[in-house]
């Protein structure tokens, strides 16, 4: 599998991961949080992707690259805590570890306008 092919199977299995959790999570409102090895096993199972951290960059990759393109930070792993936030959409806040061992907290969203939210960032 060469790393094109590797990558694109990393993020199939990731994405069906998160989309396991969306159902999971839509069985009980009353949740207001889990655990990742109940919610979906196989991200949990996931280790030394080759898959990049979205929207992070490495500011240390770009100053020691010496081709020029910065090697991007990926996904290492997930965090065993889904935690619920208490709004009308009931986001979820999970953990994401990086291969430069730092932990990301990103929000799982379902049924929203991910383009309102671009808008509003840009002002």
């Amino acid at each position: 599998v060469s790393n094109g092919e590797g990558a694109a199977y990393q993020w199939d299995a990731i994405w069906s991961g998160m989309k396991a959790i969306a159902v999971e999570l839509s069985k009980d409102t009353k949740l207001m949080g889990g655990s990742m090895s109940e919610l979906s096993p196989a991200l949990v199972g996931l280790r030394g992707t080759q898959m990049p951290l979205p929207g992070v960059s490495s500011a240390a990759a770009d100053i020691a690259s010496t081709t020029g393109a910065p090697a991007p930070i990926t996904v290492q792993s997930f965090g065993d805590k889904v935690q619920f936030l208490n709004t009308k959409t009931r986001p979820k806040k999970l953990t994401i570890i990086s291969d430069d061992g730092q932990h990301y907290d990103f929000l799982l969203k379902g049924r929203e306008d991910l383009h309102m939210d671009a808008r509003i960032m840009q002002v």
